[in-house]
């Protein structure tokens, strides 16, 4: 569990105490190793797939991603 710590000050500037901050980030990094595994699969799914598949943006007129099938069908 990250901690962090802040210093308090007095009106001179001196430190007079510390505060310590405690935050439970595990569901947020079960979340994030779900995320990636998903995107694993997504991966796997899209470059193995015998089909031709590939991500365009309409606004850009530009191919983000394009698999292996698409380049030996369309070179």
């Amino acid at each position: 569990m990250p901690i962090q710590f802040v210093p308090l000050s007095d009106e001179t500037g001196q430190r007079t105490h510390w505060i310590s901050v405690q935050r439970d980030i595990t569901e947020r990094k079960l979340a994030e190793l779900a995320l990636l595994k998903n995107q694993g699969r997504y991966r796997a799914l899209f470059q193995e797939n015998p089909l031709p598949m590939w991500v365009y943006d309409d606004e850009a007129l530009d191919f983000l991603a394009v698999n292996d099938a698409a380049c030996r069908q369309y070179g």
